[in-house]
């Protein structure tokens, strides 16, 4: 913990000023009042036993067994009790995952559970549940200097133009042992992401680091494996709004939160406005290279006649 005037970060196209240090973002000098302020509780965390959420007006309160109770008011501001057995590493894990998805939520963003990296000068997303390989693509598309915008969730959104924009999130890719080495990086060289699992924090070049960039388009990843090598369909209609739907992060919260329309209006609302491609590929890492290839020069194609349409 440092002096609090001095932990200023961005993420997710918000200002946050932290009484605990955040090494895992960008920090920035800025004098503006911050949207976010994170505090340390003055009380002496409790012991939950499960993993617990509560709502209760303007706030929501989650609890992490051996982790921290973390309360969230009115999307500005996040008050954190760690336990007393909680690594410092595994409470920030939850702070700016689980925990931060609440006050994205509370201020009626739209988080979805993907990774955004950046071709072409252009973000574009890739969307799907936990274990569908999205980081481990990510950690690809990185690797070949494309920017990295963020891990795991993502905030999206429709700027005055009308045009889609990905706000950045951690600049850092998590990736089991078995995916860390085959992108040829070492287990005994990289920082640990949990005391708990075997995953480690790949963290972006800071030339390739961006913070918000004009989206293009997003990947859904299908469950199931491809045997006809990877496959590239537009989605439209129900089935792109109920991928946005599916794929939102934390989307308990929405119902928590009383705000099961407005989410589903804004769902509606960027698939309107952005195109929406369904994926299936071969999934294992020794096709990496393919998915991940064939993926990259779609990506290039749809964003040059993206380009050419606007020009005319």
């Amino acid at each position: 913990m440092t002096d609090e005037a001095q932990n200023r970060y961005r993420i997710f196209g918000l200002s946050v000023q932290s009484e605990i240090a955040l090494p895992e973002l960008v920090a920035v000098d800025e004098t503006n009042a911050p949207d976010v302020f994170i505090r340390i509780s003055e009380r002496e965390a409790g012991q939950p036993t499960d993993f617990q959420m509560t709502a209760s007006g303007s706030k929501l309160v989650l609890s992490v067994p051996g982790i921290a109770t973390f309360e969230m008011s009115e999307g500005a501001s996040i008050t954190v009790a760690p336990q007393a057995i909680a690594s410092l590493r595994d409470v920030r894990l939850f702070l700016l995952g689980s925990a931060f998805a609440a006050i994205l939520h509370q201020r009626g963003l739209l988080p979805l559970h993907s990774n955004a990296i950046e071709v072409d000068g252009k973000a574009i997303a890739f969307l799907g549940h936990s274990g569908a390989g999205k980081s481990t693509l990510a950690a690809w598309f990185h690797d070949r200097g494309h920017g990295l915008l963020s891990d795991d969730v993502c905030v999206v959104g429709v700027d005055e133009n009308g045009r889609g924009i990905a706000h950045g999130g951690v600049p850092r890719v998590r990736l089991w042992r078995d995916a860390l080495e085959a992108s040829g990086r070492s287990a005994e060289s990289e920082e640990r992401a949990t005391d708990e699992w075997e995953k480690y924090n790949v963290r972006a070049d800071h030339s390739a680091i961006r913070l918000d960039a004009m989206l293009s388009h997003i990947y859904v990843f299908a469950d199931g494996a491809s045997e006809a090598g990877t496959v590239v369909s537009r989605l439209s209609g129900s089935r792109a709004v109920q991928a946005l739907v599916e794929n939102t992060y934390r989307g308990k919260y929405v119902k928590l939160l009383g705000m099961t329309q407005r989410h589903f209006d804004q769902c509606v609302s960027l698939a309107q406005k952005l195109a929406i491609f369904e994926v299936r590929r071969p999934w294992s890492l020794e096709m990496l290279d393919q998915v991940g290839g064939s993926l990259e020069a779609h990506a290039k194609s749809f964003i040059a006649e993206q380009a050419l349409s606007n020009a005319h």
